[in-house]
C-alpha cells in the first residue's frame, strides 16, 4: 500500500471518527440540565426552548422566555389560565386560593379562587360562578 493511500485511509477514519464523536456529543446534551441553580430543558442544538411545556416523568413543566422552569406561579398561556406548584409541575384536578405573589408578571390574571381542570386549565370564581375560558369564549 502507498503512502498516499495509508493518508486517505487515516484520513477517512479520522472523518469519521470525530462525526461520530459530534454526533453523540449533540445528544448527548438533549433534555433537563441544572443552569445557574435553575432548571431548563436544551434541544439537539444546544439551545433552550422558552415560552413552552416540555413533559418529564408524567408531569409537565412550564419554561419562560428565559427557558427556566417556573415555579408556584400562576399565568396565562393560549388564552387559558395555568398554575404551576412549588415542584414546577402543572396543577391539576386541584382548587386554588391565588394571592397576589402567585402570579407571574406578564400575566393579566388577578388574584381570586381558581380550580384548575384535569388538563390544567383554570375556571375562575366570578359571583359564585366558575367561569372556564376556551379559544377566547367565557363558558
Amino acid at each position: 500500500m502507498n503512502c498516499f493511500r495509508l493518508k486517505q485511509i487515516i484520513g477517512l477514519f479520522c472523518l469519521f471518527f470525530f462525526a461520530a464523536i459530534l454526533s453523540f456529543r449533540a445528544f448527548a446534551l438533549v433534555g433537563w440540565y441544572v443552569d445557574n441553580g435553575r432548571m431548563t430543558y436544551v434541544t439537539s442544538e444546544g439551545y433552550k426552548v422558552g415560552n413552552t411545556w416540555k413533559e418529564s416523568d408524567g408531569m409537565k413543566f412550564y419554561l419562560d422566555e428565559s427557558g427556566y422552569v417556573v415555579y408556584n406561579k400562576v399565568f396565562e398561556y393560549n388564552g387559558c389560565i395555568y398554575y404551576v406548584g412549588e415542584n414546577g409541575a402543572r396543577v391539576t384536578n386541584r382548587f386554588v386560593e391565588v394571592t397576589p405573589d402567585m402570579i407571574l408578571d406578564t400575566s393579566s390574571v388577578t388574584p381570586g379562587l381558581f380550580y384548575f381542570s384535569d388538563d390544567g386549565s383554570a375556571y375562575i370564581k366570578r359571583n359564585n360562578n366558575f367561569i372556564k375560558n376556551i379559544d377566547n369564549k367565557k363558558y
